[in-house]
């Protein structure tokens, strides 16, 4: 439940503005919603908000990052041996998370 989808988009489109006019040399990165394994937020409504987050940032100049699927089983939820409790995740989630960013960052210095 919470705040509902289009207050968390106007935010995030608010912080990508005040980053970019506080910050307008620096490369800015959306992180993907993680998954999660309670229906209190269903898995289309992650989806969707992703989707809109990456259309977000790339309309306001950011990157974004994927890692969503990195976390997600086949019924898209969080993946059972990331998580302690369905929202929080264990070592091995924050191991995978800690690969995707580090992967993030070589394809950054790379390019």
């Amino acid at each position: 439940q919470g705040v509902s989808d289009r207050v968390i988009l106007d935010n995030t489109r608010q912080i990508l503005r005040r980053l970019r006019q506080t910050h307008p040399q620096s490369q800015v990165i959306v992180q993907s919603i993680l998954p999660m394994r309670l229906g209190a937020i269903s898995t289309e409504r992650i989806r969707n908000l992703n989707q809109q987050i990456a259309l977000i940032a790339q309309q306001e100049g950011a990157g974004y990052l994927n890692l969503h699927s990195l976390f997600v089983d086949d019924e898209g939820q969080l993946r059972r041996d990331l998580t302690t409790d369905g929202i929080h995740l264990a070592s091995s989630g924050y191991d995978v998370w800690q690969q995707g960013l580090q992967y993030a960052e070589f394809v950054i210095a790379a390019n």
